[in-house]
């Protein structure tokens, strides 16, 4: 909790309204994060954490614990950065 994620690569994969809140992640798999929008569902597939090399998913997750339910929070003044 508490690092900053750039986000490089990320596909739409669906649009439509959820019950879950914008930013929630709801599933992981090893090409991807799913995460709700506010009217759309998003897979991030290449991510950087703050001071290290931008990765492929696959790569990330091998080296980070990432959970279902926990919601990515938008960095004030930076559109591609969150904060987990």
């Amino acid at each position: 909790k508490g690092n900053r994620w750039s986000i490089w690569k990320a596909i739409i994969i669906e649009s439509h309204l959820s019950a879950n809140k914008p930013g929630e992640i709801i599933e992981i798999n090893h090409d991807g994060i799913i995460v709700v929008t506010g009217d759309s569902v998003l897979k991030i597939t290449e991510i950087q954490i703050a001071g290290k090399k931008k990765m492929a998913m696959e790569e990330f997750l091998r080296g980070y614990k990432v959970e279902t339910g926990v919601i990515l929070k938008k960095e004030d003044g930076n559109k591609e950065s969150v904060v987990i």
